[in-house]
């Protein structure tokens, strides 16, 4: 699967894809981060992207799912969260300046 194709899945056809293992959570992600790449600077969709945790995390659901520890739907599947939740080591502004 080409990594555009990958960007414009819903999370039923993704989550299908990784569990099935017709894609890697780390392909996945590498697709993502190289579209947010492309775009945010035109866009200014993120504030912070953490590319190093991201990808640390689908090495680690790729390796556990891969040795059968599949913990459900959403394993493997990336997610974004807006600033104005609190998540450790990340800014959290709430939109402010």
């Amino acid at each position: 699967m080409a990594n555009a194709e990958l960007c414009f899945l819903s999370a039923t056809a993704l989550a299908e894809a990784i569990r099935t293992r017709q894609v890697s959570p780390v392909e996945v992600v590498d697709a993502h981060l190289s579209r947010i790449q492309a775009l945010n600077g035109d866009l200014r969709s993120y504030l912070c992207v953490d590319g190093d945790r991201a990808r640390d995390a689908a090495g680690a659901a790729e390796i556990e799912i891969g040795a059968g520890g599949y913990r459900g739907p959403l394993h493997g599947v990336p997610v974004a969260h807006k600033d104005v939740f609190d998540v450790q080591g990340l800014p959290t502004t709430a939109g402010s300046r």
